[in-house]
């Protein structure tokens, strides 16, 4: 057999190795909307990761910026064909309204070694405040003024606000129901007098019976003057 023959046997024998490699795909998109969470709690969300291509996928690294987030994978090898499964475990204390964030995967995948998967999500507090923000106004120093507003139960179980403490420890508060079905609302009235000059602002806190969200936090805004 001449030396030609030998070399393209040889050629054949290690193409499948040289031209076999992996591929990172994120099942469903890089894009996802979570849907609606509740402020305070830490849920954890799903992606599956799929190596599409012919050689085994090495996850290096899953990075997130943010420290509200910790990311982890059922696998950091993946065989060609097969899935692993990564948790992303968000804190959503802090947060309220609509939140985007994002993460990367890092791997030996030769033609996207970085894919950042990037998520939306809606974080709401169990009670729905309406107004979301208790504005006094402008109040002469001295002056009492009061604002009411709706707070509504957008669980799916009754809940029960034990109590109301106020962070300036000058509002005075007064509750028409307590104990609220799914969907009901009751009236918060909030008093205060004024004060020493200047803006104030400070928070409502009410305490609940749900596990999910045992505090929930109302703003309030005051400007006093003469």
């Amino acid at each position: 057999m001449s030396a030609f023959h030998k070399t393209l046997i040889l050629l054949f024998a290690l193409s499948p190795g040289l031209y076999a490699q992996p591929k990172l795909g994120v099942v469903g998109g890089t894009d996802r909307n979570l849907g609606r969470i509740y402020a305070g709690s830490s849920p954890i969300f799903k992606f599956n990761v799929l190596n599409s291509g012919s050689a085994r996928l090495v996850i290096s690294r899953l990075p997130m910026a943010c420290p509200c987030g910790k990311v982890d994978i059922s696998s950091r090898e993946i065989d060609p064909g097969d899935t692993a499964i990564i948790s992303v475990v968000f804190n959503s204390a802090g947060y309220l309204g609509d939140v985007k964030k994002a993460f990367a995967i890092e791997s030996n995948d030769p033609v996207d070694r970085t894919v950042f998967v990037r998520f939306s999500l809606k974080v709401v507090n169990l009670i729905e405040a309406e107004p979301e923000i208790i504005y006094f106004g402008n109040m002469h120093i001295g002056s009492i003024a009061s604002k009411s507003i709706r707070l509504r139960n957008i669980g799916k179980k009754p809940l029960v606000i034990r109590g109301i403490s106020d962070s300036t420890q000058s509002v005075e508060t007064y509750l028409q129901k307590e104990k609220l079905a799914p969907g009901e609302v009751t009236i918060l009235t909030a008093s205060v007098r004024g004060q020493k000059e200047g803006s104030r602002q400070g928070e409502l806190v009410l305490e609940t019976d749900n596990k999910t969200q045992p505090r929930v936090r109302i703003k309030f805004v005051i400007n006093f003057i003469r």
